[in-house]
C-alpha cells in the first residue's frame, strides 16, 4: 500500500519564520530609530 502525501504541504510561512521576520523587523526598526534619534 502506498500513501502519497504530495498534497500535504507546509504553509509557505511557518510560525517560526513569522516570528523570526518579526524579530528582525523589530531589531532593524530599533537600530534605525536609535540612529535617527541620536
Amino acid at each position: 500500500m502506498h500513501h502519497h502525501h504530495s498534497q500535504h504541504r507546509h504553509p509557505p510561512m511557518s510560525s517560526d519564520q513569522l516570528i523570526a521576520q518579526f524579530l528582525w523587523a523589530t531589531y532593524w526598526g530599533l537600530l534605525n530609530y536609535e540612529d535617527a534619534s541620536s
